[in-house]
């Protein structure tokens, strides 16, 4: 992300930070300052890695990250990964799907639905997922975060 100008625009090639600075924006916005993430080392696995995020008094998470690092490209069919998320956020939960249309895109990729220009502007609607009983999809080179609905 540079300025020219006054202006905001996305370096070329490299909108992926501008995305995984916008998912990180939406993960902790409506948390409080003494907020905790950690891994849940017990749920990862091959290619897949989770965070909880806590308030400061919980041992409850109020949201989880589940990133896919299978790698995805024209070639390779994207791979979901299906997770229950039910025992610990419940059966009603909403999720912020980041997604590209491959592991190297540098075009195409978007959160929520929405994809960004060349200025920084936010472009379309919102679209988070709710899906059925807490049972939360995740393709290949995906990450999302789930939170109760």
């Amino acid at each position: 992300m540079c300025s020219s100008s006054g202006s905001l625009y996305l370096t070329r090639g490299h909108p992926f930070r501008y995305y995984g600075f916008l998912f990180f924006a939406n993960l902790v916005k409506d948390l409080g300052d003494d907020t905790k993430i950690a891994p849940v080392l017990s749920l990862d696995g091959p290619s897949v890695v989770h965070y909880a995020i806590y308030s400061a008094d919980s041992t409850i998470p109020e949201k989880l990250v589940v990133i896919n690092l299978d790698f995805s490209n024209a070639t390779i069919a994207r791979q979901q990964r299906t997770f229950d998320v039910s025992p610990v956020l419940g059966q009603h939960v909403k999720v912020t799907g980041l997604m590209g249309p491959s592991s190297g895109a540098t075009t195409g990729i978007s959160l929520a639905g929405q994809t960004v220009d060349g200025e920084g502007s936010i472009i379309g609607v919102k679209t988070l997922e709710y899906p059925a009983g807490g049972i939360v999809s995740v393709g290949s080179s995906e990450a999302v975060i789930v939170e109760k609905a």
